[in-house]
Formats: structure tokens, sequence, C-alpha cells
């Protein structure tokens, strides 16, 4: 049994020593961590101003367009996608045509109720 101790352990520092490699060829600077933090913040205080303006129905879009991009960085910098392999681009890109089409049902049957407004 102890021979096969041995071996679990040895691939276990094999992996992680992959690992470890790996993660220092695709880790983006500080600095890049710095700037998107610092974009987050001022795209989260614009958010706020642009709620403060009436914009009319104007309002919900332009929100709903500051939070993707403030998505896109998380999912692009801190989920590290922008990094990924091809399979997970396209996991992500698959999510997002999903959420479109369910956005897309959901105001197609909202704008065809009529005695809504």
């Amino acid at each position: 049994m102890s021979g096969h101790n041995e071996r679990l352990q040895e691939a276990a520092e094999k992996i992680d020593d992959q690992m470890a490699i790996h993660a220092d060829e695709h880790s983006p600077s500080p600095k890049a961590y710095l700037a998107v933090f610092l974009t987050l913040l001022c795209l989260t205080f614009l958010t706020y101003e642009v709620a403060l303006i009436n914009l009319g129905k104007w309002n919900v879009v332009v929100a709903l367009a500051i939070a993707f991009v403030k998505s896109t960085l998380v999912a692009l910098v801190f989920m590290h996608v922008y990094q990924s392999s091809r399979r997970t681009k396209l996991v992500v890109v698959a999510g997002l045509v999903w959420l479109f089409f369910l956005i897309f049902l959901t105001m197609s049957d909202y704008l065809t109720r009529h005695w809504l407004y």
C-alpha cells in the first residue's frame, strides 16, 4: 500500500507543478487587475450618476449597457476567460446567446400585451 501512496503523492506534486507553471504563463499582471478594478469603480459611479438623470425609458437601457460592460470585464479578466481555451470561450458565448434568447422571448411577450399600456 505504501507504494501506491507514494505514486499518488508524486502524481499530485506533478499536477501541482504543472498548475503553477500554467498559472504563471496566463496570469494578468497586478497592473491589469488594478486597471480593471478602477474601471469597474468608474462604471459603478457612472451607473449611479445616470440613475439620477431622467432619461425616460432609456434609463434601463443605459443601466443594462453599463452592467453588460462591467460583467464582460469581470468575466474576461477576473475569471480568465480572455486567456482560456476555445472550449471555455464557446461555453461563455453559448451562455450569452441563451441569455439574449430568453430576453428576446420575454420582451416579445411583454410588447404584445397591449392591455398593459
